[in-house]
């Protein structure tokens, strides 16, 4: 039952690192993708305005879809493992 619980653990503890590391890489790169894009056109405004107005359209979009990729992908693989040890 501990090795369950750790394995559990360990699966949330990897899942969280990816998801953070990710995210943050995302981020960085749409940061740099819609100030490059404010710079091309003549926008009002402040870029700082723009990029943030564009970041938070993008994080309510992709962060669940990630958050679930991510952690689906460790349920799923946490209960793969349970059912192949339960089955053998």
């Amino acid at each position: 039952m501990i090795a369950i619980l750790r394995l559990i653990a360990l699966a949330i503890g990897l899942a969280t690192v990816v998801f953070v590391t990710l995210w943050l890489g995302l981020l960085a790169a749409k940061r740099a993708e819609l100030s490059e894009d404010w710079s091309e056109k003549v926008r009002p405004g402040s870029r700082e305005d723009y990029v943030r107005a564009g970041l938070d359209a993008y994080r309510a979009r992709v962060m669940p879809r990630l958050a679930a990729a991510i952690y689906g992908t460790a349920l799923v693989s946490l209960a793969l493992i349970g059912y192949l040890a339960i089955k053998s």
